[in-house]
């Protein structure tokens, strides 16, 4: 068996610099830096200014946890290449030195995705050392979520097999990879005359009900106090921006005046206690989570009320209190008017007239009991998925759902390539629902989409008030931005994105395959074909619950889809019904907190039995000299032992461990909430069958760990990591010590547990005989983490 190149060295540092600018949250600064680190001239940055071409496949359509495609490429291809290629070469291959010349010449960001890979060199070495030309290895993702892997696996010229269990997902995968690959320019050409068609129809039939020289709404939840009557406004806070505040008034006739001041204000209702207002007229307490339920009540009460074919004017505004527009001068804000008022009441009384005709298109299905995500929102009082939208952003997506779903039956008579446009227009639509509910909030002068609040709490919530895209004028063409290629100028439109996979990987169609299956079936799913690597980012223990959190997309993707769902979209996950307003939740290998609604268990054991399940699966697939590699990282050391426990389960053993930077740096679920804790790396397990090595004693286990926790140690050296991530990290490799030990007849727990006390016990040692010798270091500032 040939030692891979992964297993002796990986380039941890410059990759992981790669990734951490590639998932920057301010890209602009991170890519200036990286520009002079490249040693690019200051008169090429001058020129390029803030201006960087930058069309990120993340835009294409939201998902979670996408990791970096840079960290995606390297992996794959050094688990491809023998350790007999020298780094220098590797790095050529990899794309590594065009990264200057595409950021001086095309005006990329200098990073790797915006280069290909050295294809030619790639095929001649592995000529060389592999006798195998590119297309003939086989990578396969079989939880491929966003489709980074997969889509770098591709770009590598190697044949890329991409599996997911969300239906959601499937379809970012189809419109990332599959689409692109088969039909090149001439689908990014086809499809931006479709978008540009788009928004000049909701122009024409939308833009009656906005005024044109607008990008948005910041809009109050407006109640009435359940003593008095009095009409309340619920503010989140009355700062608009870095310098306009709101300032509100209330008289004794119930009623208030919104204006707007250069100067900071405090709301009149505040209450010294978290989560209470006082009325402002009687001084009774509201808690503010009872305020949402009588919002709620009354917004479900006027869509039921436009239903039915009954519009209250004096109910509709003072329960969308439509506070501030703002223009599209910079950073410009007024008070909304009457013209306001009026044009969102004619939207309220088109949605009247037209709910018959829309009602087909409406996600009219009730949120499902069992989707914890969208518990909070089912509290106040929400129940159906139409609910979460206002008048005027319901009669919105209800009349692009039509006007997509027509297109569709009329593309799909184009075969595969009419079925790739039409899944961008649905993207699209999917993406004005998610910047136009009432889940949306306001940020220092930009709408937050309504996924935001999922960031935080793993929950979707609202707050006091939400906000309302311009979407004949601003939003659509925001979304799609069907002038930016030529522009050279992008602000995350989903054109420019489409573009840029057709030229970088158009003419590689017969090397990509999109399943959309159950990955505890690999063996199934692929029948007689071996795969030479398996590169698999598998869901986190309890970080993220995809199901619920993509339901809402699937709203919007199943209506518009019908006709090219059972023809384009084809399921191979058992008991699941693909025109179910359900995605399917039963064999997602996660752990939720809360289980009580839950048919399966979803906990800690379950997780350890399915993940086994999984990875018995892959040693089916994957050829006997194949290379493993699972991405992880969790700050709970029960979530590392599931995970070495499934591979000990499944005869795997680890080679070894690189950890990686892989997340957003300033992403709210590395943080946890407190910048101390922060893990913002991934470590990859590589990974080979156990039927192949010697295994190590018992007696030398203690050996064992401390190799691989001194290798950990070297790779995090090249870092900067916290002392956190130092100490979960140093913990999880000595935990994947065990994995090389003879297994017959041992207990895997017990072996961990030995694992982990070496490591408490060699920590402190190992890090003295790190530091000891800098001079002038006080060795308490490395030892004041508990081990």
């Amino acid at each position: 068996m040939k030692m891979a190149l992964i297993e002796k060295w990986f380039p941890v540092r410059e990759i992981s610099r790669d990734a951490a600018i590639e998932m920057a949250y301010k890209a602009i600064p991170a890519y200036i830096k990286h520009c002079r680190e490249l040693k690019i001239s200051e008169k090429r940055i001058k020129e390029i200014g803030r201006e960087f071409y930058d069309p990120k496949i993340r835009s294409l359509h939201p998902w979670f946890a996408r990791r970096p495609c840079s960290v995606s490429r390297a992996l794959t291809l050094s688990a491809v290449l023998p350790s007999e290629v020298d780094k220098n070469t590797f790095m050529k291959a990899v794309g590594w030195d065009s990264k200057s010349k595409a950021c001086i010449m095309g005006g990329y960001p200098p990073i790797l995705f915006y280069v290909d890979p050295d294809r030619n060199l790639i095929h001649q070495i592995l000529i060389k050392y592999l006798g195998k030309k590119p297309k003939e290895i086989i990578v396969c993702d079989p939880m491929a979520g966003g489709g980074s892997i997969p889509l770098e696996s591709l770009r590598l010229g190697f044949k890329s097999i991409a599996i997911d269990y969300n239906p959601v997902a499937y379809l970012i995968l189809k419109g990332t990879i599959e689409y692109p690959s088969l039909f090149g320019d001439k689908l990014a050409k086809l499809a931006n005359e479709e978008f540009k068609r788009l928004i000049s129809y909701s122009k024409d039939v939308l833009g009656k009900f906005y005024p044109d020289d607008s990008e948005g709404y910041i809009i109050a939840r407006g109640i009435k106090c359940q003593k008095c009557g009095g009409k309340i406004p619920l503010l989140r806070t009355t700062q608009i921006n870095s310098n306009t505040y709101i300032s509100l008034h209330f008289n004794s006739e119930k009623e208030f005046e919104v204006n707007l001041t250069r100067y900071p204000t405090k709301l009149p209702y505040e209450s010294e206690k978290r989560g209470e207002i006082i009325c402002p007229y009687c001084n009774i307490p509201i808690s503010k989570k009872e305020a949402y339920k009588i919002w709620t009540k009354t917004h479900v009460e006027i869509l039921n009320e436009l239903k039915r074919g009954v519009i209250n004017e004096e109910k509709i505004l003072s329960t969308y209190v439509l506070l501030v527009r703002q223009t599209k001068e910079k950073e410009k804000y007024i008070i909304c008017n009457e013209n306001d008022n009026y044009l969102f009441l004619e939207a309220c009384k088109t949605l009247m007239e037209s709910f018959k005709e829309l009602e087909k298109y409406l996600p009219l299905d009730k949120i499902p009991d069992n989707n914890e995500v969208f518990s909070n929102v089912k509290e106040y009082g929400i129940k159906y998925w139409y609910e979460l939208f206002n008048p005027r952003q319901l009669l919105v997506i209800g009349t692009l759902i039509k006007y997509a779903r027509e297109r569709c039956e009329e593309l799909l008579s184009q075969g595969k390539l009419g079925a790739a446009i039409s899944l961008y227009l649905a993207f699209g639509i999917s993406k004005v629902a998610d910047y136009n509910s009432i889940l949306t909030s306001w940020k220092q002068g930009t709408i937050r989409d309504s996924m935001g609040s999922y960031a935080q709490s793993r929950k979707i919530t609202y707050s006091e008030w939400f906000c309302e895209a311009i979407v004949p004028y601003r939003n659509l063409n925001w979304i799609f931005e069907p002038d930016a290629s030529s522009k050279r100028k992008t602000e995350g439109g989903i054109y420019p994105v489409v573009d840029e996979l057709c030229k970088r990987i158009g003419g590689l169609g017969k090397n990509a395959v999109i399943i959309n299956g159950d990955s505890r079936s690999l063996s199934s799913l692929l029948g007689n074909t071996k795969v030479d690597v398996i590169n698999v980012d598998p869901p986190y223990f309890d970080t993220h619950i995809y199901s619920d959190i993509s339901e809402y997309f699937w709203q919007i993707f199943r209506i518009i889809l019908e006709p090219y769902i059972g023809k384009e979209f084809v399921s191979t996950i058992n008991g699941w019904n693909i025109r179910s307003a359900q995605v399917p939740r039963e064999g997602e290998i996660i752990v939720r907190k809360n289980r009580k609604n839950s048919k399966n268990i979803f906990d800690k054991e379950w997780y350890t039995e399915q993940m086994s399940i999984f990875l018995k699966e892959c040693y089916k697939t994957l050829k006997d000299e194949g290379v493993l590699l699972v991405w992880f990282t969790h700050k709970s050391l029960d979530a590392w032992e599931t995970v070495i426990s499934a591979l000990c389960n499944a005869e795997f053993y680890v080679t070894r461990i690189w950890p990686v930077t892989s997340e957003l740096l300033t992403r709210l679920v590395t943080k946890g909430g407190n910048g101390d804790s922060t893990l913002n790396r991934t470590l990859i397990i590589v990974a080979r069958k156990r039927k192949i090595v010697k295994d190590v004693k018992e007696n030398e286990l203690k050996d064992h760990v401390i190799k691989m926790m001194k290798e950990m140690y070297d790779a995090l050296s090249e870092l900067d990591v916290t002392e956190v991530e130092i100490n979960t990290f140093l913990q999880a490799v000595a935990m994947c010590a065990v994995t090389r030990v003879e297994m017959e007849g041992k207990n895997i727990q017990e072996l961990i547990s030995q694992a982990k006390g070496i490591a408490r016990e060699y920590i402190p040692k190992l890090l003295k005989e790190r530091y000891i010798k800098k001079k002038n270091t006080n060795l308490r500032d490395f030892l004041v983490f508990d081990i």
